[in-house]
């Protein structure tokens, strides 16, 4: 997980390490092999909302190696979007599967 010494606050979590950056981005390394799921996602909405404070921020995401995301997820998504704190959004990735 590089990057990470950029993080001037951290949160980590069984799903991912949630930064903050000097220049205001939200940094989440999701950890390898992370199944990302409905559950997951409620679970890291929570710590968006706590590290931006409900304020629309800008957002990179960095999976590891094996991530995946359910179908379910993927439509639960979209349900999601009224209440995420994401302002821009980036998602680094080491292959396309």
């Amino acid at each position: 997980m590089n990057n990470r010494e950029l993080l001037i606050r951290e949160i980590e979590t069984e799903d991912a390490i949630f930064g903050l950056r000097p220049d205001g981005i939200v940094h989440v390394f999701m950890k390898d092999d992370l199944e990302l799921d409905v559950p997951a996602q409620w679970r890291m909405m929570e710590v968006y909302d706590e590290l931006t404070q409900g304020n629309k921020t800008p957002f990179i995401f960095e999976a590891g190696v094996g991530v995946s995301v359910t179908k379910e997820a993927r439509d639960n998504a979209i349900k999601l979007e009224h209440r995420s704190p994401m302002g821009a959004c980036a998602v680094i990735v080491s292959n396309t599967a």
